[in-house]
């Protein structure tokens, strides 16, 4: 299976896979953190590539990944679905 590990999910969750859960957990602390004026987005990324290892941080890997495109679609997603079905 290529070195990975199959995790069964007992219930449906929102957020997908749990490595994915733990990237958006991660940026969204990380943005809270440039917003606050603490850190610049340069200082959160260098931390993260040379302190923890990741082989990009994490406002590089979203944009790389065209995650804030992604991001804010899913987000008018979530609140048309919310609207329409409350208590999802």
């Amino acid at each position: 299976m290529g070195g990975k590990e199959v995790v069964v999910c007992r219930r449906d969750i929102r957020g997908g896979f749990i490595g994915n859960r733990i990237i958006r957990a991660m940026k969204y602390h990380c943005t809270l953190l440039v917003r606050s004026a603490r850190y610049t987005v340069r200082q959160i990324d260098a931390s993260l590539v040379h302190g923890i290892g990741m082989p990009l941080g994490i406002f590089a890997l979203t944009d790389f990944t065209g995650g804030l495109v992604l991001e804010s679609q899913e987000s008018r997603t979530y609140a048309e679905i919310v609207r329409e079905v409350p208590g999802v």
